[in-house]
């Protein structure tokens, strides 16, 4: 109970039953499984011969867009399949050459390449 009201009550305590709200992670609806393109990036990725995948944050991706390249990213390595995915790659990767781009860990994390290596067969299957 102590613990409770210096948390959740910042050392005074309440009297009575009452509420309070949490944040959790949405693993239903998969929110964070989505595409990620910065709105400059849209002109790029229209006009580009070569276009950048992240699979690895949106910082990386910004980075690579502040070079002047067509960019897009997913938040982690694992959630480059998004919904999207499909329709994007008919929309803005077909004809292009698309660099998938994780952290230099790929080298020493087997997962994280074998990550990269199914999302080049996704794309590679689709045309692109």
């Amino acid at each position: 109970m102590a613990r409770h009201i210096e948390k959740a009550h910042h050392g005074v305590p309440v009297a009575g039953p009452h509420e309070h709200t949490r944040k959790a992670k949405d693993r239903e609806h998969g929110i964070a499984r989505r595409l990620d393109v910065h709105p400059d990036a849209v002109p790029l990725l229209l006009s580009a011969g070569r276009v950048f995948f992240v699979i690895e944050g949106c910082i990386k991706a910004d980075a690579v867009l502040s070079r002047g390249e067509a960019v897009f990213s997913v938040p982690s390595v694992t959630l480059w399949k998004a919904p999207e995915l499909e329709a994007f790659a008919e929309r803005y990767l077909k004809e292009k050459t698309v660099f998938i781009v994780a952290d230099a860990d790929a080298v020493m994390k087997p997962e994280v390449m074998t990550q990269a290596k199914l999302c080049r067969s996704f794309l590679h299957r689709r045309g692109v």
